[in-house]
């Protein structure tokens, strides 16, 4: 008997496992080898029409989260032209703040779609079905994580500083400025698909997933745009 309970036990140890690590969002940022020092010095400047853009495009955005709302709460679907729509605004909003972020020095694409030639990963995958009960208390069981990301956001905006002022004097991004803040974009990234009904599980608080990705060309490409 006891070893039959020991047995269930582990089995149902290793399902909640898996559950726990079934979050259909993977992200990995850039990690280019150097950067422009005269493009990240001015890139609050050159910035703005990416900044313009993504104001104009949530907009649409916010209005279409309200009505996949009320589909998922009755239906528990996202329609399938809704979560594209969603999708590629979050990519592009992803892309555009680690651009900002100094993490990549190649211009982010205007649109969503996906870009292996960006050196950029964003994996996100549409579920069958969705938990009503998460999606209509999605309101109450952000707060905790909304808590949390603000408080990640100022962490990685610390190494932002930083990173800021060590590739206008080296160059580079530097690895130990570079881990801490990706980790914490990543998660507070997770987090607002949360927010956004992207996922529904509760992201893990963990950085950069472990994903395979082509070379950096950053520096190579934005030479080649000078």
């Amino acid at each position: 008997i006891l070893v039959l309970a020991d047995r269930e036990l582990t089995t149902d140890l290793r399902r909640k496992r898996v559950s726990m690590s079934e979050i259909p969002l993977q992200i990995k940022l850039p990690c280019p080898e150097r950067q422009n020092r005269l493009i990240t010095f001015f890139k609050w400047l050159l910035a703005i029409p990416w900044v313009i853009w993504l104001y104009i495009w949530n907009i649409a955005f916010q209005i279409l989260l309200v009505l996949a709302w009320f589909v998922l709460l009755f239906t528990g679907k996202w329609p399938k032209e809704f979560f594209s729509f969603a999708e590629s605004y979050f990519r592009y909003s992803v892309r555009a703040s680690a651009w900002m972020m100094n993490f990549t020095a190649v211009w982010p694409p205007w649109h969503g779609r996906p870009d292996d030639d960006y050196g950029f990963i964003l994996n996100l995958e549409m579920k069958d079905r969705y938990n009503r009960w998460k999606t209509g208390f999605r309101l109450i069981l952000m707060i905790p994580l909304m808590v949390l990301s603000y408080g990640l956001m100022f962490y990685a905006l610390i190494f932002w500083f930083l990173g800021f002022w060590a590739i206008i004097f080296v160059g580079r991004l530097p690895n130990w400025c570079r881990r801490p803040m990706a980790d914490a974009f990543v998660m507070t990234q997770k987090i607002n698909a949360y927010m956004y009904l992207l996922i529904e599980e509760w992201p893990p608080l963990k950085g950069e997933d472990e994903l395979e990705r082509k070379p950096d060309q950053s520096f190579a490409r934005t030479a080649q745009d000078l």
